[in-house]
């Protein structure tokens, strides 16, 4: 890009990163700069994202961003990995720069990839004790207070970005508290669920089975506000023809998942920061076809789900350009 190209930071997660996208071309940050060359905009973007990021990171890496880049545009895209449960929150936890080898791996999206599949594989139980949220909803609201003050006093114009959910099956990341060996233990609904199935020599479920709807059975009688054992006993029904059954499971489903409810308060507090400095929002969480296959799990945004982010952006971005007069 030029030297008078309108430089824009994209600061997030592994949303932002690119997780499950093979091609940098295809993360929104890239589709973004396409998109607005081709309405006559030059743009030159920086993708900042980094998987397992909060705003807490964030916050820490903007005054470098900044420095460094001298964007005319900050994107903000946080909140997924501020609810996450954790024994200590974040801005309790020492966080230092990554350097050397340890840099350059994490510029790797092959690398990352891996890294994010192996500590999925090996999760089993949770090593929670007594958890808190990586960063409070407060905490968060301080955070993007705090990073669009400071971009807007660097001269860039912030911009926030709420985050979209698959509709469907609840959020489950997050562990639960549960009874193993007489003793209580924190793990995910997952591997409780995938541990009982094991025990009856039966597959993960669905399994279309009386056996696996029996196992499920014994799980929501003993948790019965857990809500994936819910929605998987509304797959077992629905594959048994029991749409009535189904219905109820999915209420229940829907009823305690709560993590949805607590990732709803994060979208609140964004567009609540919005509102009170006048940044301009992007309310992905508002307008996004949830519904619709443009996203690769809960959270992650596919190809599709990329694209759709880029000309969200696009458009805010071409309208705050017409403001300016630039």
């Amino acid at each position: 890009a030029s030297s008078t190209a309108t430089r824009i930071a994209h600061l997030g997660d592994s949303c932002t990163m690119g997780f499950t996208i093979g091609a940098d071309r295809d993360i929104y940050s890239s589709r973004l700069e396409a998109i607005l060359g081709k309405q006559g905009i030059a743009a030159e973007t920086f993708n900042f994202g980094v998987d397992g990021y909060s705003s807490h990171q964030g916050r820490l890496l903007l005054s470098n961003v900044l420095s460094a880049v001298q964007p005319v545009y900050v994107t903000l895209y946080f909140g997924y990995n501020d609810h996450h449960w954790s024994n200590a929150s974040d801005r309790n936890m020492a966080w230092g720069e990554r350097t050397g080898q340890r840099a350059t791996l994490e510029k790797s999206h092959a690398y990352r990839f891996m890294r994010r599949q192996i500590f999925k594989a090996l999760k089993r139980e949770a090593r929670l004790t007594e958890p808190t949220r990586r960063v409070s909803v407060e905490e968060f609201t301080e955070n993007l207070r705090a990073m669009a003050t400071e971009a807007r006093a660097a001269g860039a114009t912030p911009i926030l970005l709420t985050t979209p959910l698959r509709a469907g099956s609840p959020l489950i990341e997050n562990e639960v508290l549960a009874t193993l060996d007489g003793e209580p233990r924190w793990v995910t609904q997952q591997w409780w669920i995938d541990q009982k199935m094991q025990e009856q020599g039966l597959t993960t479920s669905p399994g279309g089975t009386p056996q696996h709807r029996a196992v499920l059975e014994a799980i929501i009688a003993e948790y019965p506000e857990w809500p994936l054992p819910h929605w998987l006993m509304a797959r077992e029904l629905q594959a048994a023809d029991d749409n009535d059954g189904m219905r109820r499971q999915l209420k229940l489903a829907r009823q305690y998942d709560r993590e949805r409810i607590v990732m709803d308060s994060y979208n609140e507090a964004v567009r609540a920061v919005a509102s009170e400095l006048d940044v301009p929002l992007v309310d992905l969480a508002a307008t996004f076809p949830v519904r619709q296959p443009v996203f690769n799990d809960v959270v992650h945004p596919n190809v599709a789900g990329h694209t759709r982010i880029a000309v969200a952006l696009a458009e805010r971005i071409q309208e705050l350009e017409a403001q300016s007069g630039r």
